[in-house]
Formats: structure tokens, sequence, C-alpha cells
């Protein structure tokens, strides 16, 4: 019987309260190895030991080393903070502050604001880790985006999922790949390659725009109610929706050409009697 098997057969040994008492304990030597995890791998890219094995980076080597995209940059990313800001492994052992968590804020991490920062963050929830940063971000005043990230492509050659590949993890925490800082409207992609309103045939754009906090609220009603047409809940899609039952109320165009649809289908009618 190997390792896993034993504490599978123990585990299932153990009484109610046995059981329920392991569970922080095991949680807490779980942070406490990530720290330990973290500190190894800033020292190592302080050797640059990973680029004398031929590692472009440590994301690169994570990856070989069985983590997903995610996790490998997030690990990066927070043993790089955690180097500057050892306060960071202590509180992560703790389990005061999460790894997502120290992702998010690593971008705005400074030699003056770090403790009080990494304090405020301590047991935020993932919405209040984002109002926290809101103030702070540097790409707040952006301007509306719209830009193509695909060109039309035909149906053998369309992507079996509706997320990009590389799984990269931009400043700020924003989800630039196929797994993102686990936001908590994000759409989980349709294994079955379904594009929703969009046509195969067409070209795949991506739309950034800032807005208000009541905008998540509005989305998520919305996936809720369209979870029996879109079962994934891309949020592409419900606004396409929106947009839609938006513009056959108020689009005068539109209209007409109801009018027009109709006026022609009773001339078929009194045609046809």
């Amino acid at each position: 019987m190997d390792a896993i098997e034993a504490e599978i057969a123990l585990c299932a040994n153990l009484s109610d309260d046995e059981l329920w008492a392991a569970l922080p304990r095991l949680a807490g030597g779980e942070r406490e190895e990530l720290a330990r995890f973290l500190i190894h791998l800033g020292e190592t890219e302080r050797r640059d030991l990973h680029l004398r094995h031929a590692y472009s980076g440590l994301f690169n080597y994570l990856v070989t080393l069985g983590f997903s995209e995610w996790e490998a940059r997030a690990r990066a990313v927070a043993a790089r903070s955690s180097a500057k800001f050892p306060s960071i492994l202590t509180l992560l052992a703790s389990g005061r502050l999460h790894l997502y968590a120290v992702v998010l804020l690593s971008p705005y991490l400074t030699s003056d604001n770090h403790e009080s920062l990494l304090g405020k963050a301590c047991r935020r929830t993932t919405r209040e880790l984002q109002a926290l940063i809101a103030g702070m971000d540097p790409g707040s005043s952006r301007r509306d985006v719209i830009r193509v990230v695909s060109a039309p492509v035909t149906a053998s050659d369309a992507p079996e999922s509706l997320t990009d590949s590389e799984g990269a993890v931009e400043p700020g925490g924003q989800p630039g790949g196929a797994e993102s800082l686990f936001p908590e409207l994000e759409a989980h992609p349709d294994p079955a390659g379904r594009a929703g309103p969009s046509n195969a045939d067409s070209a795949r754009l991506r739309f950034s725009f800032d807005g208000p906090a009541e905008l998540e609220t509005l989305l998520r009603r919305a996936r809720d109610l369209l979870r029996h047409k879109y079962p994934y809940g891309a949020m592409g899609h419900i606004v396409y929706d929106a947009l839609q039952a938006l513009l056959n109320r108020i689009d005068p165009e539109r209209r007409i050409q109801r009018r027009i649809q109709r006026d022609l289908a009773r001339a078929r009618r009194r045609g046809g009697g």
C-alpha cells in the first residue's frame, strides 16, 4: 500500500470529530508549505538557477513541475513580491492572506505602503480586494477599447473553447488567457466549442471598459436568467442578448422593419384567402 492509499484508509477510519479537527491542521500545513516553497523559489531566481538549467523564467520551470499556467504565474509573482517584502510569507503561513491577494496586490506594493496595504488586505474577499485597489489602479482611467483577437475561421478551424491558450496573468490581476485570477463572474469555457450568438466565420473581438460596481450585479442577474440558453454563462453572450433586446425595443429602424414584415404577412394571408 502506497502513502496515498494509506492516507485514504486512515481518513476513512477517523471519527467525525477527528476528521473535522484534522482539516484546519492540514490547511495550516499547506499554507506553511506554500510559504517555504516561495522562499526556495525566490532564492532560485536570485541565483538564476533556472537560467542555468535552460529555463527562460520561473513560469516555464513551474509549468514543468506540473502547475497550471495560473498556478505557475501566481507563484512566480508571489515569490518575487515576498523576496522584496518578507512579511508576505508570515501572512500567508498564518492564513491571514491568501495567494490570490498577493498576486492582485503585487503591482501596487512599495517600500512605503506595503505594511499598510497588506494589513488592509488581510482576510478580505475577492470583491473586497478588488475594491481596495480600485482607486490605486493606474489603468482606471483607460479608454474603452475594442480590438480583434482572432481572424475569421472556418468551422474546421474553430477553437474548442472560448478561452485563449496562454493563461497569462496581466498586471492588476486581470485575466489575459485561459485561467484568470478567480473572478467570481467568470464564465466556464464551453467544452463543445459553441460560440453562442457569434458565428464561427466572423472575427473574434475583445472588449475592455470600466464600469460601476452595479454592472456586476446586473450581469449576475442576467446570467442567471439566461442560464437555460447559455449554460456556461459567457459574458459576451449575455451582453449580446441584452443589446439585442434593447435595440428591439428602442431602435426606430427595427420598428419600421417589423411593421414592414407584418404588412407583408397580412398581404400574403389575404392573397392566399
